[in-house]
């Protein structure tokens, strides 16, 4: 049966759904962090059709990765009859430009690589510029140098609402935020130089590739980011998660083989030093040989063991009936998995088409499917597949990709799974680079430093030292502390129903013809008594909830100067605050006499120079201003300084 927004939508659903509906106060730029399983994208659907209702917007694109492209948006929307009379189509394919000309559309869903495509039809006219356009799983634009970066700028530039949605924005680093809010707000937040924005709050290591955060770097991103951002932490009555390490111990013979493989990556290599350059190939060689095969020079496939195709054996026969989802980083991988368990085996990756594809979520969320493979970047971001109450999941090896592991566990991990917990098996075999993997992700400030410590615990001091790679960023910033749904109060919350000792039924606000304004709530229930004179729109008993979001969804995200603040301008020109600038005079003699104490400066900033008395009696002095922009001070400052020398 489909659910209905007004009884079925958490509090902080319609908090979300609030921030991105009054998000004209900051230049129509929104980005929920929420984690997978909030439902992120029944929030979007829904803030869009009250956008749609109150004739404020007209159309909408999403940019997805693929397998959320082609299953969850469509879902979504046949899921909740509230969001009747929206129409979604998807731009992929050989026909995806006959579906342009179909006018009931107002929900454009194309890939991110299909980005290029829809300017291209965009400039020949074709189709139209969307009103919204919402970036799922925004950290696919975290390199702004990238070439889909670049092609999407014009996608969004010409939209009035721009959206950015994910999990994990900040995974590997804070340096991975830039691109993020470029791609939305076109630098004025961050900047729209990534030299700059490196410079500004971060320090170059001393390896000479990676940047450390400046002291005091986070806390100063966040307070220019956080107008944009929406959290909502601690409201999923979600499984709990189980943590279950299988060690794999290796044989004898396989270990030997292991190091003396290990031991010639070494000395293959053409430097006595590991660097950034070739770290993630060493890794990924190592995790290779752990997981049992590895490629070599010719991609020849060489066998070391099957320890763990037989301690998958042992899982499938402990778990008895239960369903089982596998995670795969390598194609000989999934051979071995196929080698145990068929030819057969579904999974979702690479060579799977759309149709197989929905064909298995349906049939693993229906129970029909019994034991799926996965590689987490194929299913690692969007896919629902709790809803068979699946519990079980397998990592054949672990990965050192924070974002991966985060979000691919999240498949199951997730609002709508009925399982009293989720458990999270990893295949670690012992004494090989799969035990520091563990550890580099866990500690790790990003790929690069976690692959670097992976190493080091290898190879020792044939690696860079990690006194030489370590940084200030510690695991705080995976977690960014930016405001939560339980400390923060959406301003016009046109979602939020309305308290009351005695609240009548809801009344259905999509009945109405009129149009809702944007400030007014299409989605409120109807109260039983006179709203609070504070605000109509917030929900009763919250005693946690602040302003604080009130304050920030009004607030620009460019903190705009306070003269009176301000520490006194020692260049100001001696006059009152309100006087206009005044024009260069000509020079006169005055006598020497102490200065006065200028005033604090207001409106425009003014200069001047004042020659010191040697030990004369008289000194000539040359009063002048001029008007100039607040962010030119600091050149202006150095030129007079140097000028003053």
């Amino acid at each position: 049966m489909p659910l209905d927004f007004d009884t079925h939508a958490h509090e902080y659903q319609r908090n979300g759904a609030a921030h991105l509906y009054n998000s004209t106060a900051t230049g129509g730029v929104a980005v929920l962090w929420l984690d997978p399983g909030y439902g992120k994208t029944m929030i979007v659907l829904h803030a869009f059709k009250a956008l749609y209702e109150a004739c404020i917007v007209k159309n909408m694109m999403i940019v997805a990765p693929l397998r959320v492209a082609q299953t969850v948006w469509g879902q979504e929307i046949d899921e909740w009859a509230s969001l009747n009379g929206l129409v979604a189509c998807r731009l992929h394919g050989t026909k995806k430009e006959k579906q342009l000309a179909r006018r009931d559309v107002n929900i454009w869903i194309v890939n991110y690589e299909g980005i290029p495509w829809a300017i291209k039809m965009a400039k020949q006219g074709k189709m139209q510029p969307c009103d919204v356009v919402v970036y799922d799983e925004i950290r696919r634009m975290k390199n702004a140098q990238g070439k889909r970066f670049k092609a999407a700028r014009p996608l969004t530039s010409m939209a009035k609402f721009k959206w950015g949605l994910t999990g994990t924005p900040a995974s590997n680093g804070l340096l991975d935020l830039f691109g993020q809010f470029l791609i939305l707000d076109d630098g004025l937040a961050l900047g729209k130089y990534i030299t700059k924005y490196r410079s500004q709050y971060f320090e170059q290591g001393y390896d000479g590739f990676s940047w450390l955060p400046r002291p005091g770097a986070q806390e100063m991103i966040e307070d220019r980011i956080k107008p944009y951002i929406y959290r909502a932490d601690g409201y999923l009555d979600l499984p709990e998660f189980v943590d279950d390490i299988r060690k794999i111990v290796l044989p004898p013979a396989a270990m030997k083989k292991y190091r003396e493989m290990k031991q010639n990556l070494i000395t293959e290599m053409e430097s006595d030093q590991i660097t950034a350059a070739n770290a993630a190939v060493l890794v990924g060689k190592l995790k290779q040989m752990s997981n049992g095969r590895v490629y070599d020079e010719n991609r020849k496939i060489i066998t070391l063991h099957a320890e763990k195709q037989e301690a998958l054996k042992d899982l499938i026969d402990e778990l008895g009936d239960e369903q089982l989802l596998i995670a795969y980083e390598f194609n000989h991988d999934l051979t071995q998995l196929r080698e145990v368990l068929g030819d057969d085996l579904p999974y979702l990756g690479a060579g799977i088409n759309e149709k197989t594809a929905q064909d298995y979520v349906d049939r693993w969320n229906s129970g029909d499917i019994r034991v799926m493979a996965a590689h987490p970047a194929s299913a690692g971001h969007g896919l629902n597949l709790q809803k068979g109450n699946a519990h079980h999941i397998l990592w054949w090896g672990p990965t050192i990709d924070l974002d991966h592991y985060i979000q691919f566990n999240r498949r199951l991990l997730r609002q709508g799974n009925k399982s009293s917990h989720v458990v999270v098996h990893t295949f670690v075999t012992a004494q090989t680079v799969d035990e520091t993997v563990i550890i580099a992700r866990t500690e790790k400030d990003g790929i690069q430093s976690g692959l670097l410590s992976a190493l080091t615990a290898e190879f020792g001091d044939a690696i860079i030292t990690p006194e030489e790679t370590k940084t200030n960023e510690d695991n705080s910033m995976t977690n960014l502390a930016f405001k939560s749904d339980a400390n923060q109060q959406p301003s016009a919350n046109p979602f939020a129903p309305q308290g009351g000792e005695a609240p009548a039924p809801s009344a259905n606000p999509f009945a109405q013809a009129q149009p809702a304004a944007p400030a007014s709530n299409p989605f409120a229930q109807a109260s039983g008594q006179a709203p609070a004179p504070s605000n109509p729109f917030a929900p009763q008993g919250n005693g946690q909830q602040a302003a604080a979001i009130q304050d920030a969804v009004a607030a620009p995200p460019i903190p705009q100067p306070d003269p009176q603040s301000a520490p006194p301008n020692p260049f100001a020109q001696q006059a009152q605050a309100s006087a206009p600038a005044a024009q260069v005079e000509e020079a006169q003699v005055v006598e020497a006499e102490p200065a006065p104490a200028a005033p604090e400066a207001a409106g425009e900033v003014n200069t001047a120079t004042q020659h010191p008395a040697p030990s004369a009696e008289y000194v000539m002095v040359v009063p002048f201003s001029m008007s100039i922009p607040i962010d030119k001070m600091d050149k202006v400052l150095a030129a007079i300084g140097r000028a003053l020398k």
